[in-house]
């Protein structure tokens, strides 16, 4: 299936391989005009969420940082790859995307340990069969240098993620922004990663987006608000003790999973349940809430987990949860040589931080997968996605190309721009036009006819059941919002008598 939605994909340039005239290198896309609605879209739902529910703030850092920031963080000395190279033809890989291939579990291996599976398994080249070297690290992190001088004194970095910037800067914004815990600062911004093997488009790339939130608080405040607030919310939990048994997730309320020990801070429990509620305005209804084990845990942590949402890909990271404790701005501090911490009720706290980090592209594949309908009927394959997220409101479409029709849908698309996002379409018979909005997802299209010119009246077609009503031009603006606003994407359920079945698609 992921290769007929990329298919539509590069049929709607909804994402387009960078430079894709020249011979392009892998793990870098553009978003092309309707990928682009559709990601701010899905933006907007995580500023309403992580940020504006809560009174949380934003910034927007710069993506080149300092060698010694990104010592501090452990980037530098820490942020790997398992490399592994052919001694013949000196081609590269991941050595355990290699063992992976051959069905072995690499995720818990050492690098002496993939080094002996591979040599174990008799594992070749896959380009030229000739024997791989031993496993070791690679630093995924793009490096450069600042000014006309290359030394270890200008040394910069493309950031790997967005969450450095929050934190060098917490200070200033704490002292500036009322000086209280707990303080939420968010970003969503590029990050870099130098994959030595990028596949699977949008899951695995070299330059791509995240939407992270710092959470700073002090430990020793009483955090149970947040667990009352979300203690009866279900969702689908994978325990450790559940995978060292291999048993998938149970149902479980997060207040149970906190009394059982499962989540270890009350606070992680209210995210749990914010990120549910995002990936459910989404349209994502199937995940899982995975506790990391011991061994994918840093030292530092106080409890990670991470959403995963099943694909044809397999199961994929999509959203990180971190209980990070005190450690970067510890870290900070340390190597800065400056005092991080922050006066809060009359005493001193270097804050602790919880950090829910999602990856943008990801996410929005998943929700273009999980959104995809291979309609055989139809006739084409469309995006059910939800109203909210749609690259547009509707399609403002005239009958035909004469009678004044064109004018008057003009008209219209001036009259709703400035409250729905709305694209005018002429080109076509209007078949082939519903079946264009239906592709990428947008949920209603309207038809001046000849009918609009007796009554003032505008057919409005529902995208899921492919089936019209008619409204009049003085309440449209209203009924297109309590449609959106609703969910609604069945005319069938639109309250409003159905009229005219869908067309079948003209050859």
């Amino acid at each position: 299936m992921h290769e007929k939605l990329f298919n539509l994909m590069a049929r709607r340039a909804i994402v387009i391989p960078t430079s894709e005239i020249y011979n392009p290198v892998g793990g870098f896309y553009d978003y092309g005009p309707v990928g682009l609605l559709i990601k701010r879209k899905i933006i907007e739902e995580w500023r309403t969420i992580f940020i504006k529910e809560d009174g949380f703030l934003e910034i927007d850092g710069r993506t080149l940082l300092p060698e010694v920031a990104l010592k501090a963080s452990g980037h530098v000395e820490h942020f790997n790859d398992p490399l592994i190279e052919c001694t013949k033809c000196h081609k590269r890989y991941r050595a355990d995307h290699l063992l992976e291939e051959k069905k072995i579990d690499a995720q818990h291996m050492s690098y002496d340990e993939m080094s002996k599976a591979i040599q174990e398994n008799n594992i070749t080249c896959p380009a030229c069969q000739g024997e791989l070297s031993t496993v070791k690290p690679f630093n995924m992190m793009f490096k450069t240098y600042v000014g006309a001088v290359e030394g270890e004194s200008n040394t910069i970095y493309l950031r790997p993620e967005t969450a450095q910037n929050i934190f060098m800067d917490f200070q200033k914004i704490f002292n500036t922004h009322g000086a209280k815990l707990p303080m939420g600062i968010g970003q969503v911004g590029h990050s870099y990663r130098n994959e030595i093997a990028p596949r699977q488009g949008l899951i695995r790339q070299r330059e791509f987006e995240q939407m992270e939130l710092e959470y700073f608080f002090d430990p020793s405040e009483d955090d149970s608000a947040y667990l009352d607030a979300v203690k009866d919310v279900i969702v689908p939990l994978q325990t450790r003790e559940q995978q060292r048994k291999k048993e998938n997730f149970d149902l479980v309320s997060l207040g149970d999973a906190y009394k059982n020990g499962d989540i270890p801070v009350k606070t992680l429990a209210y995210f749990i349940a914010k990120e549910q509620k995002l990936l459910n305005v989404l349209g994502i209804m199937n995940f899982r809430v995975r506790h990391l084990m011991e061994d994918e845990t840093p030292h530092y942590s106080g409890g990670n987990f991470d959403v995963e949402i099943p694909t044809k890909f397999g199961w994929v990271e999509v959203i990180s949860l971190a209980y990070r404790t005190n450690y970067d701005l510890a870290r900070h501090k340390e190597f800065s040589g400056k005092n991080l911490e922050v006066t809060y009720n009359d005493k001193k706290v270097l804050a602790h931080v919880i950090e829910p980090s999602i990856g943008l592209d990801r996410l929005f594949w998943c929700a273009l997968e999980n959104a995809y309908v291979d309609d055989k009927e139809r006739g084409w394959d469309w995006l059910n996605l939800p109203p909210s997220i749609a690259p547009y409101d509707a399609y403002i479409l005239p009958l035909m190309k004469k009678e004044n029709m064109p004018e008057k849908a003009k008209e219209i698309y001036k009259q709703l721009i400035s409250t729905f996002d709305v694209y005018y379409d002429a080109s076509g018979s209007v078949g082939r036009r519903y079946a264009k909005a239906d592709e990428i997802g947008v949920p209603y299209c309207i038809t001046i006819d000849y009918q609009t010119f007796e009554d003032d009246t505008v057919t409005v077609r529902f995208r899921n059941d492919a089936k019209q009503v008619r409204i009049p031009l003085d309440i449209l603006s209203g009924e297109l919002l309590r449609f959106k606003l609703n969910g609604i994407v069945e005319a069938s359920k639109s309250g409003l008598p159905v009229i005219i079945e869908q067309p079948k698609k003209e050859e």
